[in-house]
């Protein structure tokens, strides 16, 4: 679904013979609450001849986009080195790798991990526990360097997705207290056409709250949701240095797909960064 107002298809042609063939596109979406557009692709085979000329005259369509849309970065991601070294080129900088991690097939319902007496798990409740999770979010979140102070905008334009779902969304409470959250959505699954995905968009726990089990519970009650909801693959991403996401999710199955590189293109003026 692309919106005129902020976001940009590119689709790259050549001409062999008199005939226009398509060999390569990007999307580029606008976030304004979040200041930032992403770039998804440009999606062009690594074997092409004119790849690095494709993606050189995209990335600069992007740019100059971008630029109208007054965004502080463009945000990228990259699996081939070819395609890396062209963004380095064009000013890009590399901030990270993420990996792509896939548990298929769900064949059961997952088994709930034990929950302390002092925890309660409950689910979505709508908008007012928005604050809830901006907060959560920030103390999980802070000091990692994709952190992006959150706004409510922000959540509630995730929040009226067509894939979000309110049963993959919980809140754990710590004698009353907030102390974590998992985000989930709802997504097509690329491996069949029968069946649908789930995407953890994000999962967090509050400072005071960690080393408690709390995550293994929420994965686990997640997990359940998504069982229960008749999905059959679930799907996150997570940055590559962190090792303890990586024993959670790998102790309940989940297995690294592939690895994204992360870049950043600078609008924003220098000492702002």
């Amino acid at each position: 679904d692309v919106d005129p107002s902020r976001d940009l298809f590119i689709a790259a042609r050549i001409d062999i013979d008199g005939n226009n063939i398509p060999v390569g596109f990007a999307w580029l979406y606008n976030r304004p609450a979040e200041k930032r557009s992403f770039m998804r692709g440009p999606f062009i085979s690594p074997s092409d001849p004119d790849c690095l000329e494709i993606l050189e005259a995209m990335c600069a369509k992007s740019i100059e986009r971008a630029k109208e849309l007054e965004v502080d970065f463009i945000e990228s991601r990259s699996l081939y080195n070819p395609w890396a070294e062209q963004y380095n080129r064009m000013g890009f900088v590399k901030m990270g790798d993420y990996e792509r991690w896939r548990l298929f097939p769900l064949r059961g319902a997952i088994e709930l991990a034990r929950t302390p007496s002092e925890l309660a798990v409950r689910n979505w409740s709508g908008n007012d526990d928005i604050p809830i999770l901006m907060r959560l979010f920030t103390e999980a979140f802070s000091e990692h360097w994709d952190f992006v102070p959150p706004r409510r905008e922000s959540f509630e334009e995730l929040t009226r997705d067509r894939y979000f779902e309110k049963k993959l969304t919980l809140i754990a409470e710590y004698e009353g207290k907030p102390a974590g959250y998992i985000m989930g959505q709802s997504i097509p699954d690329p491996s069949t056409l029968s069946l649908r995905a789930a995407y953890l968009v994000s999962i967090g726990l509050g400072k005071e709250y960690r080393g408690r089990g709390l995550g293994k519970v929420l994965m686990s009650r997640w997990l359940r949701a998504v069982y229960d909801s008749g999905l059959r693959a679930a799907e996150l991403d997570l940055d590559s240095l962190n090792t303890a996401a990586k024993r959670l999710y790998g102790s309940f199955g989940f297995m690294r797909q592939r690895t994204e590189g992360i870049w950043r293109f600078y609008l924003m003026d220098e000492t702002k960064r």
